[in-house]
């Protein structure tokens, strides 16, 4: 609803100025934080795609969470497709698990990495020569915990110690911390500043 170049410089400005964790020092943090992340994401994950870094799944999960506590690569290979466990800890202040994983993998292989689904994907979507029943979640698991523990010990659950409640099923809490993760940046948004702005912005500068 901004009509003019400098109504929306001044947006931006106000949009800013609102995240400043110290607002009385020249610097916002927040905002230097927030474009370093675009940047790494960048050059970090725009390597194996046609599309900028800050696009793919591991770039927009960067830029929401920052740097994981740990992360676990598996090369793949004949039995295993490229993937890898981003463990985080320390974000209950957004609203998620003292601890969770993040999965990434190659799908069939090829392209760029894609945020794995426990539910949607399920362990046979890792594995390079899994046929059969698309919903044998329990041979996947098995085969793949054969091959690679550690990935298999994601693929029903992202919450570590979790159990499901039927054996060898994922469970939906990790799709429920995946819809959480994705709206992060809209459940901090406060729309009063951004009303009030509006509002007058024939008025007020910032």
């Amino acid at each position: 609803k901004l009509e003019t170049d400098k109504e929306r410089e001044l947006f931006i400005e106000a949009f800013w100025k609102q995240r400043d964790p110290t607002p009385g020092s020249p610097a916002n943090e927040a905002r230097t934080e927030h474009y370093r992340r675009i940047t790494y994401a960048n050059r970090m994950y725009g390597r194996d795609t046609s599309r900028s870094g800050w696009r793919t799944d591991r770039g927009r999960i960067y830029i929401i969470l920052g740097e994981p506590n740990d992360i676990q690569k598996f090369d793949g290979g004949l039995e295993v497709y490229p993937a890898e466990i981003w463990f985080y800890q320390g974000k209950t202040d957004l609203g998620l698990p003292p601890g969770f994983n993040l999965v990434f993998f190659k799908e069939h292989g090829m392209g760029e990495y894609r945020l794995y689904s426990p539910a949607t994907d399920g362990p046979q979507a890792l594995l390079t020569g899994a046929q059969g029943d698309p919903i044998d979640f329990e041979g996947a698991y098995l085969s793949l915990k054969n091959k690679e523990p550690n990935l298999a010990s994601v693929s029903l659950s992202l919450i570590p110690g979790e159990e499901s409640g039927f054996m060898y099923r994922p469970t939906l809490s990790s799709d429920i911390l995946l819809q959480r993760v994705a709206s992060t940046p809209q459940r901090q948004i406060k729309e009063g500043y951004a009303e009030k702005f509006l509002a007058y912005k024939d008025r007020v500068e910032v």
